[in-house]
């Protein structure tokens, strides 16, 4: 039956024009360029975030396997963005989560005194 597959007209006319193969496949999608934007619009902001005295200050991380990383992936040796991704979105959540939270109100920046909080 013709109604099987939606659009029916409109893939029909398509076909005049595209090869099937391109149109009549499974959906995809898409990859984000994290990589490409950490070598260039957002490389500013993220070589802040991952200086060494920032990650010394949030003091949850070992600075020198990350630097190492940051280093590999601006030179285009590695693609490393997933890892840098990830440590990227927790630098940023520590400061948003510090800015807003029991941190704040105590007055220190220390993992100790994250810790002593939570454990109340």
């Amino acid at each position: 039956m013709v109604l099987k597959k939606g659009k029916w007209a409109l893939r029909q006319i398509l076909a005049r024009y595209v090869p099937t193969e391109l149109f009549e496949r499974p959906k995809m999608g898409f990859g984000v360029p994290i990589g490409d934007w950490l070598r260039g619009p957002l490389r500013s902001w993220a070589d802040a975030e991952l200086a060494e005295s920032r990650l010394r200050e949030v003091g949850y991380l070992d600075p020198a396997p990350i630097r190492n990383m940051w280093r590999e992936h601006v030179a285009g040796q590695k693609n490393l963005q997933s890892e840098l991704w990830a440590v990227l979105m927790f630098q940023a959540w520590y400061a948003n989560w510090y800015s807003y939270g029991a941190l704040a109100e105590s007055g220190s920046r220390t993992p100790e005194a994250h810790r002593a909080i939570h454990a109340q």
